[in-house]
């Protein structure tokens, strides 16, 4: 009884990490579009923007250059300008302005790390902060 119990436990467990995985890269492809309307407006700087899932491996970066945006899966990407970490559905709705980002930092479900100048800026651009953060 208990091996079948175990079972059915790692089965959920690695059927969560493919949803979130698989939430994540959803997330990766609205990021990437986003980025690129960013990059035509200049609002975004040379570097790394780095988004990682809670509790999982999945990774990808958002990186700047001069000459585009690419976005990037897996990796070691050294220091980014930025760095967000949370489930991809929650920091999707930021983006899509159906949840206050502010709310959410506060209450634990996302975190930031790196320039929060540059995420302020960011923030107020993408219309996820009615105001600067700094």
């Amino acid at each position: 009884m208990k091996s079948r119990t175990a079972s059915k436990r790692a089965a959920q467990a690695k059927q969560s990490l493919r949803d979130v995985e698989g939430r994540f890269e959803a997330l990766q492809q609205a990021v990437k579009t986003t980025a690129s309307e960013l990059h035509r407006e200049r609002t975004l700087r040379p570097g790394l923007i780095v988004f990682r899932a809670p509790d999982s491996e999945a990774t990808f970066a958002v990186r700047v250059g001069e000459t585009g945006v690419r976005v990037e899966s897996g990796g070691d990407y050294g220091e980014p300008l930025l760095e967000v970490r949370g489930d991809p559905r929650r920091i999707q709705a930021i983006l899509r302005g159906e949840k206050d980002a502010r709310k959410q930092f506060f209450a634990g479900g996302i975190r930031v790390r790196g320039d929060m100048h540059y995420l302020s800026e960011l923030g107020m651009r993408l219309g996820f902060l009615k105001t600067p953060i700094i």
